[in-house]
């Protein structure tokens, strides 16, 4: 099967007008509360430790660990010195690479320099890998990329790079956000050969329903922050489109690519989280069935 996934194959999920009516009117509600709540309920990010199990795994990847944050959103409620300590915590786990998926900024470009300042420590022996959220189109991807290419970081926008540990080859393929319609999975695999492992970056989870089997052994995202407040028995009632099927922790998609979804380190509308904690994710490859 060919990989022929772009903006112009997706079949994108339509609102109805009931659901339009009800993502405007909370949207109405959460921005009247974040004006009398001057900042968001913070949890201590906790660190998620994931090892993965993955089939024929070549023996220079066993044992290969990575960090996986998502949606900052570094803003009125989520502040840079929030998101240093992250970083901080983040290094102390020696991740060999790290990946960002997105949503570095809170609805106002104004905090780009300081989040990309504040992430500015990150670094890894095999790569700090970062992708494009819907925010950070929201907002100003242009500025945003400036701000992290000054402190380093090169996103990647539908495009690969080849990463090599103890002499074994894999791709890092990063997918442009889904939700601003610019995810094109054929282009960012064009010079990838077919057989290649390859790590999937993209904001949206959902997203992987959309993969065939061309030895994709993991996606990693964020997008839906876990739901910020998770109900007793009723679980998380607010989830974003594209993040409704794997909402967060760790899946099996239908092509048998683990998918795992991070709650992500920040908060947007509303700003708080209930019975779900920011997260800094370390997961760990190794072999298996």
């Amino acid at each position: 099967m060919d990989v022929n996934v772009s903006v112009t194959t997706i079949q994108y999920p339509r609102r109805s007008r009931s659901s339009k009516l009800f993502w405007s009117t909370l949207s109405v509600v959460t921005h009247s509360v974040s004006r009398v709540w001057p900042r968001a309920q913070q949890y201590e990010p906790v660190v998620e430790r994931v090892t993965l199990p993955v089939v024929n795994l070549p023996e220079g990847l066993r044992g290969m660990t990575i960090a996986h944050l998502s949606d900052f959103h570094v803003g009125r409620h989520v502040h840079a010195e929030h998101l240093r300590d992250v970083a901080q915590q983040t290094m102390a786990l020696r991740p060999e690479m790290i990946a960002l998926t997105g949503d570095f900024v809170d609805r106002n470009v104004k905090y780009s320099r300081a989040c990309a300042d504040a992430l500015s420590g990150l670094r890894a022996p095999l790569g700090v890998h970062v992708v494009f959220g819907n925010h950070d189109y929201w907002t100003n991807a242009a500025v945003i990329e400036h701000d992290l290419r000054r402190v380093g970081f090169t996103p990647l926008h539908n495009e690969s790079r080849r990463i090599v540990r103890k002499d074994t080859a894999f791709y890092v393929v990063g997918v442009d956000d889904v939700r601003r319609r610019k995810a094109n999975v054929e282009q960012a695999v064009r010079n990838v050969p077919r057989e290649a492992i390859k790590i999937l970056l993209v904001h949206e989870p959902d997203f992987a329903d959309y993969l065939p089997n061309e030895n994709y052994i993991l996606q990693l995202s964020g997008h839906t922050h876990g739901g910020q407040i998770v109900l007793p028995r009723i679980g998380a009632p607010l989830l974003p489109s594209w993040g409704r099927k794997y909402p967060a922790g760790l899946y099996r998609a239908p092509n048998g690519m683990w998918v795992y979804t991070t709650r992500g380190v920040g908060v947007s509308m509303p700003p708080v989280r209930i019975n779900c904690p920011a997260e800094i994710t370390l997961l760990t490859l190794q072999t298996g069935d």
